[in-house]
């Protein structure tokens, strides 16, 4: 009995060397998968940023299809790059592929949920193809985000308008409006709305029936 205990502890000593160093070799090659992986996502991030600053240019000259191609490039590279992706849903709405714009600009919001851009610019895209309802809540929704942004304001109570329904937050988003907008265009319009918008929702004063 005993001399069989010996003979397996033997084994076990002589099998212990063989494992630790069989672990040693799996430590070692999941570190460098691991410093592969780390490596590969660093330069996916650097060519991410490269392709958007040369889609960036490419849309300021006027080459859309060129940035487009960019801007795929970029987020295909790195999917987690928030700036392209915004870029890439700016440019197809340029292209007029609102769904294209309408897919990038959800990925945005996904990656920045805190950020109002992404659901202004999805109202943006509603509001273009003619989804009044759609376009209202992606601005309410960018507006809570950021109370204070006049183009979220305007854009919001445009598509009231537009919709005509919710005059009354309308006017009250056009009052705000008013107060910090300085460009003609928009001033004219706010102003216009300002004084229209009572006049169309005052109610009809009751008149007598006629006789009998």
């Amino acid at each position: 009995m005993s001399r069989t205990y010996r003979i397996g502890l033997a084994l076990v000593m002589l099998m212990l060397p063989l494992c630790s160093c069989h672990h040693q070799q799996s430590n070692t090659e999941a570190q460098q998968a691991l410093a592969e992986e780390v490596s590969a996502r660093q330069q996916g991030r650097e060519q991410s940023k490269r392709l958007y600053r040369e889609g960036v240019e490419a849309q300021k000259a006027g080459r859309l299809e060129q940035a487009h191609k960019n801007f795929a490039a970029a987020v295909n590279a790195d999917n987690h790059n928030v700036y392209a992706w915004m870029a890439l849903g700016a440019v197809n709405f340029e292209l007029e592929n609102y769904y294209g714009a309408a897919e990038a600009f959800y990925e945005a919001s996904r990656l920045a949920p805190t950020r109002y851009e992404p659901h202004y610019n999805m109202g943006t895209v509603y509001e273009a193809v003619g989804r009044l309802n759609d376009a209202i809540k992606a601005y309410e929704t960018a507006l809570r985000l950021d109370g204070e942004e006049v183009a979220v304001m305007e854009n919001l109570a445009r598509a009231c308008v537009r919709s005509n329904q919710n005059l009354g937050r309308a006017k009250e988003l056009i009052d705000r409006a008013l107060l910090r907008e300085n460009r003609p265009q928009w001033r004219q319009w706010l102003q216009m709305q300002s004084v229209r918008i009572p006049a169309t929702t005052r109610p009809v004063k009751a008149q007598p029936a006629g006789g009998i």
